[in-house]
């Protein structure tokens, strides 16, 4: 799964995983999602990150950077991953793929 963004504009989906037997993942009370974005895997900062603490059980995660988080990137390729500590401490990464920042269509208005 590849992602395709502008700079500058509201970076937001939807997140769900599979289990190993196939079925749908249930996030559950007390597991915890990381998503973050970075230049190159080998790269230990992130340029955009959120953590997710789940609640209640669900099946999907909606996840959304702000115009003002992804204006701070600059254009290219950059990799996202999600990495889930379950509730009994257990991390796995479950997601990693390519994340691609296109220019910016607007860079200001005008008032003029």
């Amino acid at each position: 799964m590849e992602f395709s963004i502008y700079r500058g504009d509201t970076f937001e989906f939807d997140f769900s995983s599979t289990s190993t037997d196939g079925s749908t993942y249930v996030f559950e009370s007390g597991d915890l999602l990381k998503f973050g974005v970075k230049e190159k895997l080998s790269n230990s900062r992130y340029l955009l990150y959120r953590e997710v603490k789940i609640e209640e059980e669900t099946e999907e995660i909606t996840v959304m950077f702000t115009p003002d988080e992804t204006k701070k990137c600059s254009k290219g390729n950059k990799i996202l991953e999600v990495e889930l500590t379950d509730k009994d401490g257990k991390v796995r990464t479950l997601f990693q793929g390519k994340l691609t920042i296109k220019e910016d269509l607007i860079n200001e208005w005008n008032d003029k």
